[in-house]
């Protein structure tokens, strides 16, 4: 394994602070969006623990709103309009905006890791368009599908409630993927305002579904409270608050 392989999950940024070059408001901004899909995730893990009486249309509902924060929190920090749909495909002009503003904005940054690693400007570009373009995919994929996950069947010949045929193994994954969503959230607000390249190091929350699902940071993200005592969000962004 070389340094291309392995530089994105060996390196712990303490005492981040935004950068010169990114406006403090849209940093709070995209925090304040992040911290909604923080608990909206939250929201759907309080769901999975109800084993007595699981309502995994509700869990669904919450974990595919979490996918939809976390992307928006990436607009925002790159202020590019999103408008309010729940889907942004990758490839609208929306999508095409946002993925074209990182490209520029990433080039831009002269991050200290580059030198150290042997990283092109170009390679470090990628990594993060990839992980955008990703995000991107997971909203307008899982955003598709909420009508019929909130409201269920609901036509004049033929009604059924999400509940009766949303079962646990759609509920499982659309969680892992939301997961994967503040994951690269979580990445890309801090790169792109800290111009560091950061890493959570703590092992927080389950094993397994949480675990290396952003190229651009670190091997584990836990979110909320209920899930793990150690906060996984720079202190930079609480502070924000």
């Amino acid at each position: 394994m070389g340094p291309k392989d392995i530089c994105f999950t060996s390196l712990l940024i303490e005492n981040m602070e935004i950068r010169s070059g990114i406006s403090h408001e849209l940093v709070e901004r995209a925090q304040l969006e992040f911290k909604s899909a923080e608990s909206k995730f939250d929201s759907a893990m309080q769901f999975r623990r109800e084993v007595d009486k699981p309502n995994y249309a509700a869990e669904f509902v919450d974990a595919q709103r979490s996918i939809e924060r976390s992307t928006k929190s990436i607009f925002k920090l790159m202020d590019v309009q999103h408008g309010t749909d729940h889907q942004i495909s990758p490839e609208s002009k929306r999508g095409c905006n946002l993925l074209n503003s990182i490209k520029h904005e990433v080039a831009d940054i002269n991050y200290p890791i580059q030198g150290e690693w042997g990283l092109t400007e170009q390679e470090l570009v990628n990594i993060h368009i990839q992980e955008v373009a990703r995000i991107l995919f997971l909203c307008e994929m899982y955003g598709n599908m909420y009508p019929i996950s909130d409201y269920g069947i609901d036509e004049s010949n033929f009604q059924m409630p999400a509940n009766k045929f949303i079962k646990s193994n759609e509920a499982e994954v659309i969680i892992e993927s939301a997961a994967t969503g503040l994951r690269i959230a979580d990445a890309v607000i801090d790169s792109i305002a800290t111009g560091e390249i950061p890493r959570t190091g703590r092992p927080s929350g389950p094993e397994g579904p949480m675990e290396g699902r952003s190229s651009i940071k670190g091997i584990h993200y836990g979110v909320g409270k209920q899930i793990t005592d150690a906060d996984p969000v720079s202190e930079y962004r609480r502070k924000l608050e």
